[in-house]
């Protein structure tokens, strides 16, 4: 399940921003492209900051999560265009990094429900046939 989406992004920052940043100059319509790339960056980062605590990626994503997925596809992609990152932005994603290596270090809990989340066990593995070939001594 994607943490965010353009509609998102959308509803907070703007269409017409998230077109002109994502690269259409007219400010009609966003690079589906652009935005599902930094959506995907964001999600990978937010993953990996995650892994430690959750089972990721989230089945059922935290308000928490979507919102720092929403704010950092738009740094992602402010980055990328002419723009580029204001001192607001830099200060922006300093503050997000810190809930990222807040929520890893289990100082910022989220709210999802881990007794649904399943456990894999280390019987329920892979089964084989008997071996074909060994070292079998016929002496």
């Amino acid at each position: 399940m994607a943490y965010t989406d353009t509609q998102k992004l959308a509803n907070k920052y703007g269409a017409r921003r998230v077109a002109q940043v994502s690269g259409d100059a007219s400010g009609n319509t966003a690079h589906r492209e652009k935005v599902s790339a930094a959506i995907s960056a964001a999600e990978a980062l937010i993953d990996g900051y995650a892994k430690k605590r959750y089972s990721v990626p989230f089945t059922t994503v935290p308000d928490l999560v979507s919102e720092l997925c929403t704010d950092l596809a738009w740094l992602e992609l402010k980055r990328g265009s002419s723009l580029g990152l204001s001192e607001r932005d830099e200060k922006n994603e300093a503050r997000i990094m810190g809930i990222l290596r807040d929520i890893s270090a289990g100082n910022v809990e989220l709210d999802i429900d881990t007794t649904t989340e399943t456990q894999l066990n280390p019987t329920d593995g892979f089964k084989s046939n008997e071996r074909l070939f060994g070292r079998a001594s016929d002496a």
